[in-house]
């Protein structure tokens, strides 16, 4: 399997990873839950389901 990354702007390497700004600003999102809760959804999804995402 080969993965592709797409180029990315200087900008998008200065940018904190975390800082939601640009989502909040352009798409008027917001988070409903804090990140480690997130997380912890995240590993228990990929956990039940890793058979059919064969990891």
């Amino acid at each position: 399997m080969r993965i592709v990354t797409p180029q990315l702007s200087v900008a998008h390497h200065l940018r904190n990873p975390l800082d939601i700004s640009l989502a909040q600003k352009e798409l008027d999102w917001a988070p409903t839950i804090y990140l480690e809760e997130g997380i912890a959804r995240l590993a228990a999804w990929l956990t039940k389901h890793k058979v059919r995402l064969r990891v």
